[in-house]
């Protein structure tokens, strides 16, 4: 499964667990309502530093935001050409 959605799953499950809101979160977290969202549908890729921003704000470990992002996945985005480059020509 993709790492962004099983990531947004996780995000909305713990955030609904706390009865938090999408915007509260967003203002804790001090990011945007819509890009809230977009990461809890898993259409937002989304940097470390905004994880890290979300953790704090729902006051648990990165590591359960992440839980259950096989290994492999893991890699294959590691190794995924970006845009621009010259991989795999």
């Amino acid at each position: 499964m993709d790492p962004k959605i099983v990531f947004g799953r996780n995000m909305r499950r713990i955030r609904k667990a706390q009865r938090m809101t999408q915007q509260r979160l967003a203002e804790v977290a001090r990011l945007h309502t819509s890009y809230i969202g977009g990461v809890e549908r898993g259409e937002r890729n989304i940097a470390i530093t905004n994880m890290t921003k979300i953790a704090i704000a729902l006051n648990t470990p990165l590591a359960e935001l992440v839980d259950g992002i096989p290994a492999v996945a893991l890699r294959e985005v590691a190794s995924a050409p970006t845009p621009g480059s010259t991989a795999g020509r």
